[in-house]
């Protein structure tokens, strides 16, 4: 019974992770084009999205743009960490204490309220990339260099996508 619990929290947290979109009021993933073959790509994420999810939906889209631009293969010459950490107001907490003091047909009460801000960071992934594509396995020093129909591949199976974004 704990076990089914546990996979439908996992599951529920999952499902509130930012999808596969065009930038939002939820997140998303955004691109910028800063020469003929060199973009910047970035994807947001709320605060149920994890740094893994973020990075992988931004490769993903640097391997789409790839693709539609005609190019086969991408390198990433930098990428930046766009994490934040917002504070979420859960509401307030007030404690009352207190004494009630009885005299024939009447009562007082004397006592303190204290009240308590109860806010809650919370992390919202972000990722930019710097991508360079190319026709072909571009030759030369790289780290590690992308095929583009391999990563889409990949990444739409390991996150169930169907389609790709336009």
């Amino acid at each position: 019974m704990k076990k089914n619990i546990a996979v439908l929290i996992v599951l529920f947290i999952v499902a509130c992770a930012t999808p596969y979109q065009k930038i939002g009021d939820t997140g998303g993933f955004y691109h910028l084009r800063m020469d003929e073959n060199v973009f910047k790509i970035g994807f947001r994420g709320n605060g149920f999205t994890t740094y893994e999810r973020a990075n992988d939906f931004a490769l993903l889209r640097a391997a789409e743009i790839c693709k539609q631009l005609g190019y086969t293969h991408f390198v990433l010459e930098g990428q930046q960490d766009r994490s934040r950490t917002t504070e979420v107001d859960m509401g307030s907490t007030s404690y009352t204490s207190g004494s009630v003091y009885g005299y024939g047909d009447t009562a007082s009460y004397y006592g303190t309220t204290n009240t308590y801000s109860n806010t809650m960071p919370v992390k919202k992934p972000g990722v930019e990339l710097f991508v360079r594509y190319f026709d072909g396995k571009p030759e030369g020093r790289y780290l590690e260099i992308y095929e583009a129909n391999s990563v889409i591949n990949n990444l739409r199976t390991k996150y169930s996508l169907n389609k790709p974004q336009k």
